[in-house]
C-alpha cells in the first residue's frame, strides 16, 4: 500500500527488484514511442499506463503516476482496487485531500460489502486477511485525510476504527496507533 518511502532499509534482493522498475520503466517508455507503433493498439497502451503510473508510484512520483493513469478508461479505474488505492494515496501525497478521500470512501464501501459475505470470519483464512488488512489501512487512509483536513473527530473516528478492524484479525496496526497518538497529543 506505501510507497518506498515507508519501506526502511530494504534486503539486497529487494533493492534489486525495485531497481528492475527503472529498466522495466525505459523498456514501456521506448514501446510506446510513436515510432513503434503500439499506439494504435488500446489493450497495450492500457496495460504500458498501467505499469508506468504503478512503477512511477513505487518511486514516490505521484503526480506522474497520476498522469498514466488519468490514461485509463474509467472502467479500468473503478474495478480495479490497485488503481484506486494507488490513485488515493497518490492524490494525498500531491495534497489533494478531496480526490484521496473519494477514492478511499468507494474501495472502504466496496471492501465492506466484502466483508459482509464472508459469513463467521476466519483470521488464518488469506481472503479474509486481506479483506480486514485493506479496510484497516484504507480506515487509517481516511483518518488521515480528515487529519489534514483538520477534522479531529473524524480522523480519530478512522483511526479507532483501523485499530479494531486490525484486532478482528489479531494484528495491530502500529501506523493507526501511531496517528492516534499524535492526533491526542496535539489536541
Amino acid at each position: 500500500i506505501y510507497p518506498s518511502r515507508s519501506l526502511g532499509k530494504l534486503s539486497e534482493e529487494e533493492t534489486q527488484r525495485r531497481n528492475g522498475l527503472f529498466v522495466a520503466q525505459e523498456e514501456f517508455k521506448k514501446a510506446i514511442d510513436p515510432e513503434r507503433g503500439i499506439l494504435t493498439d488500446a489493450s497495450l497502451m492500457r496495460e504500458v499506463n498501467f505499469y508506468l503510473g504503478w512503477i512511477d508510484y513505487n518511486h514516490n512520483e505521484f503526480a506522474s503516476a497520476l498522469d498514466y493513469w488519468a490514461e485509463l478508461p474509467e472502467e479500468d479505474i473503478y474495478n480495479n482496487a490497485t488503481v484506486l488505492l494507488g490513485k488515493g494515496n497518490s492524490f494525498y501525497y500531491t495534497k489533494q485531500y478531496n480526490a484521496a478521500l473519494g477514492n478511499y470512501l468507494k474501495l472502504k464501501d466496496d471492501y465492506e460489502e466484502r466483508e459482509l459475505s464472508l459469513g463467521r470470519l476466519e483470521p488464518e483464512n488469506s481472503d479474509h486477511q486481506e479483506i480486514y488488512q485493506t479496510l484497516t489501512a484504507l480506515y487509517n487512509n481516511i483518518g488521515a485525510v480528515y487529519e489534514k483536513k483538520q477534522d479531529t473527530i473524524n480522523a480519530l473516528k478512522y483511526y479507532w476504527k483501523a485499530m479494531e478492524t486490525a484486532r478482528r484479525i489479531g494484528i495491530v496496526s502500529e501506523i493507526a496507533t501511531s496517528n492516534k497518538d499524535l492526533v491526542f497529543a496535539r489536541a
